[in-house]
């Protein structure tokens, strides 16, 4: 503002955290004071708590469900909620789980009471069918994740000032592909198990189209994302900041949790460029 260089400075007990530290090495001149924190985390639209413990920490001790608490993850409940019905459509046993996330599949939009309504209707489930959706829900969040994070670490490194961001393993469409199709029929048995049904279950083919369809979707999504959006922004910004160390520190933290960086850490990496002397 009126020739001035933008100042950005996380105070003495502030937190700068998630989205933050974005905005914050938007700034030329860029300070954490003592006793200020900085925490990055990896990013992912697909982490967070399991269906079953996002209503479980949404519950009082009277057993009352709080809506305000409660925080299914959105993201990991539509792609359940492409898959369901070409899963129902192959095996009626699994009609329960399509309409159960029937609320989730609507292209206009979640509705802003489908978590709570979801919740109540899947504490009425049968154990198994809890289990089921708990299951496949588990094995979604631990492969998506991994799929957006090694897509994105890829993408980052095909641009001009990230070429040597960090090493990057190959995607492997196959190797991912076959275990999210495992996922599904582990979870599948176990249901069929816990209803005493002596059929089997096995992917056929147009859940496997399906499944291939959704991958390939996230994997469009992120490499779209890095292009067009944060890959760009930060390459805007080489200039005021170590972008490659920022890249490799987004990678060398966890996807859900932050992690305070030490003074040590934050001159290495140049997030900061006040009092670095030492």
């Amino acid at each position: 503002r009126n020739g001035r260089p933008i100042e950005t400075k996380v105070s003495q007990g502030s937190y700068c955290i998630s989205a933050c530290t974005y905005i914050f090495v938007s700034g030329l001149l860029r300070d954490v004071e003592n006793g200020g924190t900085f925490e990055p985390h990896g990013f992912s639209r697909f982490s967070g708590s399991r269906i079953d413990i996002a209503i479980q920490e949404a519950t009082g001790k009277d057993g009352t469900l709080n809506p305000a608490e409660l925080d299914l993850q959105i993201g990991r409940l539509r792609m359940m909620a492409r898959l369901a019905p070409v899963l129902a459509a192959q095996d009626e046993r699994f009609a329960f789980a399509a309409q159960w996330l029937a609320e989730f599949g609507d292209p206009r939009g979640v509705r802003r009471d489908a978590p709570l309504r979801a919740a109540m209707a899947f504490a009425k489930l049968s154990s198994p069918a809890q289990q089921f959706l708990t299951l496949l829900d588990s094995g979604l969040a631990t492969q998506l994740p991994e799929i957006e994070r090694t897509v994105a670490l890829s993408a980052f490194t095909r641009m001009p000032s990230l070429g040597t961001a960090a090493s990057v393993n190959h995607f492997d469409e196959q190797a991912a592909f076959s275990w999210m199709v495992r996922t599904i029929e582990r979870a599948a048995g176990h249901y069929l198990v816990g209803i005493k049904d002596a059929r089997t279950f096995k992917a056929g083919d147009n859940l496997l189209v399906a499944i291939k369809s959704l991958q390939n979707e996230i994997v469009g999504i992120v490499e779209d994302s890095i292009k067009t959006g944060i890959g760009p922004y930060l390459e805007s910004r080489q200039n005021q900041i170590d972008v490659q160390g920022l890249v490799k520190l987004m990678f060398s933290v966890s996807i859900i949790y932050t992690r305070p960086l030490t003074r040590e850490e934050l001159c290495d990496f140049n997030i900061v460029n006040r009092d670095c002397s030492n």
